[in-house]
């Protein structure tokens, strides 16, 4: 006999800033139960509400929203400064060019990807029969900006704000819970994870006169995409199970590197 086995997720709107995918106190007074699901599946969040869609149907998607699979190498070249750039602020002492103060920001770079897999609940191990994950938590994460040199990440959150709509203050604290079933088959280990779609902007800082600035600071965000239904927000990104043969104290995952615990 298969059984379910069910995780309680929870979605809802902005609130303030945490770090990563964090799961919190407190139970939520709403509940919507959602279809259950198979490894090779994933729940998504589209125009049509949830639905369970197949790993081609999710490959397609990806390739139609130009969306790469897993966390890209941070370019640490994209992050340098250049020290032998002329400091033109320090070294012409022209009257015009040390009276010459302007800021200007770029996008250098910009990538979309699918991230690593984020655990949503325990790793269940199913030892002689399907085992069942049951587990009522809130979550919250976080968009985050890195910031190279010396200049106020608080103008370059509100440059991007301004300039694309990346609110990189920005987080997403669960309310109202949403009961998601799988199937962990016997013999296996797995968890809930969900693999959210994210936007990395890659930028520069510049400073001095037109025609003669010089970097000051470099910066990386990386923001999650935000989708809704039923006046729920949430991140973009599928819901999956992700499962491994054998008793595991740690299941690694699924996409990305490291494991599950």
């Amino acid at each position: 006999m298969i059984s379910s086995n069910f995780l309680i997720l929870c979605l809802a709107t902005a609130a303030s800033a945490v770090p990563a995918l964090m799961s919190r106190s407190g139970e939520a007074d709403e509940f919507t139960v959602l279809p259950s699901l198979k490894t090779g599946e994933f729940l998504v969040n589209n125009e049509n509400g949830w639905e369970v869609i197949s790993s081609d149907a999710y490959a397609a998607m990806l390739k139609a929203e130009n969306i790469t699979i897993g966390r890209p190498p941070i370019d640490h070249d994209l992050m340098k400064i250049d020290d032998d750039e002329e400091d033109v602020n320090g070294t012409d002492t022209s009257l015009a060019k040390r009276q010459c103060s302007v800021t200007a920001m770029l996008i250098t770079r910009t990538d979309r990807f699918s991230d690593w897999d984020m655990q949503m609940s325990p790793i269940v191990s199913a030892r002689n029969r399907d085992a069942t994950i049951s587990v009522t938590q809130t979550y919250t994460v976080t968009d985050t900006l890195t910031v190279s040199g010396s200049f106020s990440p608080t103008v370059i959150t509100n440059w991007l704000t301004g300039q694309v709509g990346a609110s990189v203050s920005r987080s997403w604290a669960t309310a109202t819970a949403i009961t998601v079933g799988g199937t962990v088959a016997s013999g296996n280990t797995g968890a809930m994870v969900v693999n959210a779609w994210k936007t990395r902007r890659y930028g520069e800082v510049r400073q001095g006169c037109i025609g003669s600035q010089r970097v000051v600071a470099t910066f990386m965000s990386d923001t999650y995409e935000s989708g809704a239904y039923r006046g729920v927000s949430w991140i973009r990104g599928p819901i999956s199970l992700c499962e491994r043969p054998g008793f595991l104290n740690r299941v690694p995952r699924c996409q990305g590197g490291g494991f599950l615990e």
